[in-house]
């Protein structure tokens, strides 16, 4: 039996924050990859999402 992949999107991703990471394998789509690099380099970032951006670097990589 195969295992499942799990597929989040950009809201899903922000709401699980840390908790999806070090789990099962999961995708995102590049359109999600570009949301998540546009949020993490953004100055207008609130406090609960500027939180997660060590879980972000772990997805992304960190910004040079």
């Amino acid at each position: 039996m195969e295992k499942m992949i799990k597929f989040y999107d950009t809201s899903s991703l922000l709401i699980a924050g840390e908790s999806i990471f070090g789990k099962d394998k999961f995708a995102v789509s590049s359109i999600t990859f570009k949301e998540l690099e546009r949020i993490k380099t953004s100055a207008n970032k609130d406090a609960e999402i500027g939180s997660i951006h060590a879980s972000m670097d772990a997805l992304t990589g960190p910004i040079s």
